[in-house]
């Protein structure tokens, strides 16, 4: 039997409760980043861009705090319905001059920046920051992030790449958000099992720091994990991983049997490997 784990459920309900058996949606694909914030100082409040987007589409925000307290962190999102990564306060790399933070929200296609505040540090130190739109032609899943992995952190041109668990056929992509102290390019992964890292788009550079992006189709793959990215500078770095969901493919309407008042949907009677499971209808998701 296949064992189905939080990401794989989902729950919709519109009146006329359904429940459903389905293989999950398309695999979510990178789409697009804002223009990233690269010169602002920290502690203290600043807007990050938002890439233009419709509503469904999923906003991963990433934040490098830069200072040599090593206690920069990414205290706040002040923008309604975010979710930070790890909850509100969390900050990935441990004591080190760079750390990160991230979160995300389903965009509703009017946002066009997110604010953020910053602690640590003295108002000399940095952040670098930026928003990217993920898409997915069934939707996300809820919650839409999940597998948040530990973090790597070192100090070397050899930045580790984090481990990523998925599911094989949930058509789940890996995203493995980097950053260091220094300002460097950043190389697509090598060395990894599991999946492929690669660059959706190229690496952000600020006074004295770097932010990066890379992700992994796990759509025929359970994890993720090893590799490294090559620093063109020596500094501290960080990675941070967690895969994406994508939501339910409904059942089709011709395999849907009544029972009093509840219609059951029963398209298929087994789960298979990376199938979904869900009570649907067309007005929101009730929980994962």
């Amino acid at each position: 039997a296949t064992v189905l784990d939080g990401s794989d459920v989902e729950f919709r309900f519109d009146g006329n409760v359904g429940l459903g058996v389905g293989p999950p949606g398309a695999l979510p694909a990178y789409n697009s980043t804002g223009t990233a914030l690269t010169l602002a100082t920290m502690p203290g409040t600043n807007n990050v861009a938002i890439p233009t987007h419709t509503a469904g589409d999923l906003l991963v925000l990433h934040v490098l705090t830069r200072n040599t307290n090593n206690d920069g962190l990414l205290s706040a999102i002040n923008t309604a319905n975010w979710t930070q990564g790890g909850g509100a306060g969390t900050a990935y790399g441990g004591a080190q001059n760079a750390r990160v933070g991230f979160g995300w929200k389903i965009g509703d296609g009017s946002e066009t920046v997110v604010s953020i505040t910053t602690t640590g540090g003295t108002t000399t130190d940095r952040l670098l920051a930026w928003v990217h739109r993920f898409t997915a032609t069934n939707g996300f899943a809820d919650p839409p992030v999940s597998n948040i992995g530990t973090a790597t952190t070192g100090s070397s041109t050899a930045l580790g790449m984090p481990t990523v668990a998925t599911t094989n056929g949930g058509n789940q992509l890996a995203v493995a958000l980097l950053a260091s102290s220094v300002s460097s390019t950043v190389a697509a992964a090598t060395g990894e099992t599991g999946g492929n890292w690669t660059e959706p788009v190229g690496e952000s550079t600020g006074t004295n720091g770097v932010i990066a992006i890379q992700v992994s189709d796990q759509s025929a793959a359970t994890s993720i994990s090893g590799g490294t990215a090559t620093l063109g500078t020596t500094g501290v770095w960080v990675g941070v991983g967690f895969r994406l969901n994508p939501g339910l493919t409904a059942g089709s309407a011709e395999n849907t049997v009544e029972i009093g008042a509840v219609e059951w949907n029963v398209t298929y009677l087994t789960p298979e490997a990376g199938m979904n499971v869900g009570v649907f209808g067309t007005s929101g998701i009730f929980g994962g």
